[in-house]
């Protein structure tokens, strides 16, 4: 689920812009507890209207660092999944790499509380921080998702010897 500003004037806005600006002005956790609602929402809402093609989906909404740090998170996640109806095995929640580098006893704490409630976590743009490794070994994580520019340079260079090594090492530790 990925959410998006489409403004009036400038057209779509990026994430990457308005999601720091949603954490400074402090609304993060509403706008991430509406993408939560509407994309847990929508998944039992294809599985009834589509229960052939949609039985097997899950769902992937991302955290922002603040909604991480955020002692309310696993309570909206343990609420919305109720009130939707929609099963914790069916949802993924996805942390960029970024996010793990500060207060990351905390945020190991949330995550193991996140999983106890039976969502999976996925590492998301795995490759651009600083301690890759360390994070894959500390975190238990369910999904690796490789950095788009090791992805789209497949065709060319190293990058398919880094994508390969990263999915045989990711696949030895489970």
């Amino acid at each position: 689920a990925l959410v998006r500003w489409n403004h009036p004037r400038r057209g779509l806005v990026s994430p990457g812009v308005f999601v720091p600006v949603a954490e400074e002005l402090g609304v993060i956790h509403r706008l991430g507890a509406f993408v939560l609602e509407r994309a847990c929402t929508d998944l039992v809402r294809w599985r009834r209207d589509l229960p052939e093609e949609a039985a097997e989906m899950s769902i992937a909404v991302n955290l922002s660092a603040q909604e991480l740090h955020s002692n309310a998170l696993v309570e909206t996640v343990k609420a919305v999944l109720e009130s939707s109806g929609l099963g914790a095995e069916s949802l993924v929640l996805e942390v960029t790499e970024s996010n793990l580098l500060q207060d990351s006893e905390s945020i190991l704490s949330r995550m193991r509380e996140l999983r106890d409630l039976g969502a999976r976590l996925a590492i998301d743009d795995f490759g651009t921080g600083y301690s890759s490794l360390g994070y894959i070994q500390r975190f238990d994580f369910d999904i690796l998702k490789i950095d788009r520019s090791f992805v789209e340079g497949l065709d060319h260079g190293t990058n398919v010897q880094i994508v390969t090594a990263v999915i045989e090492m990711a696949s030895q530790l489970g």
